[in-house]
């Protein structure tokens, strides 16, 4: 069970890394499963011994691996793990409650800080705008966090740092900096990056 589950946890991490992946993760947890889902489920469901377990089980019923689709109990799921203090239940939590941006926004900076990139370049983001009263802007936090990301060549940081740098968020504008990071996500297959160099190169 334990390489099964370690099995699993590398192909999200993977998907999560890979912008041509993230949007079909069910495809690839099915596959890496076998055939083996139903019972995989099942065994996830009675074995819930740390905190990182509530997360898979969240992440079965998000996406309906060995089970149906149960949004309710992915996010309770989620929650639970979040609580004590998985990064992948609190990112994934942060995302189920993304209508409320300051909780959404506490549970993406406590997985940014245990090292999920997707995370950091999304705190990174917020934390160069302002999303609301709650939320004074810091740019220079903003900065600092979607730097974390696009030195581990997440293709979201390298997107969320260009940004940055294009528009002299918490930095000095560079924009030879912003359009080399957004070639390397661009490279990743981030359509985002693409899409943004366009219009840099549409301006000039």
């Amino acid at each position: 069970m334990s390489n099964m589950k370690d099995l699993f946890w590398k192909t999200v991490e993977n998907a999560l890394s890979d912008p041509q992946k993230i949007d079909n993760i069910p495809e690839e947890i099915t596959r890496c499963l076998e055939g083996n889902a139903q019972k995989f489920f099942n065994d996830v469901k009675s074995e819930q011994h740390i905190p990182r377990d509530y997360s898979l089980l969240g992440l079965c019923y998000e996406y309906g691996i060995g089970t149906e689709i149960n949004k309710d109990f992915a996010k309770k799921s989620f929650r639970k793990a979040a609580e004590l203090g998985d990064p992948i239940g609190q990112f994934c939590y942060a995302d189920e409650i993304e209508n409320d941006d300051k909780e959404s926004f506490h549970w993406q900076l406590k997985a940014a800080a245990q090292g999920i990139a997707l995370a950091q370049a999304a705190v990174g983001y917020f934390l160069g705008k302002n999303y609301g009263d709650w939320l004074k802007q810091n740019a220079k936090q903003g900065f600092y966090w979607a730097k974390q990301s696009a030195e581990s060549s997440h293709f979201a940081g390298q997107w969320a740092l260009a940004r940055n740098y294009r528009k002299a968020v918490g930095t000095d504008r560079d924009l030879h900096k912003a359009i080399s990071l957004l070639r390397k996500s661009t490279d990743q297959g981030f359509m985002e990056a693409f899409e943004t160099l366009k219009k840099i190169f549409q301006k000039r």
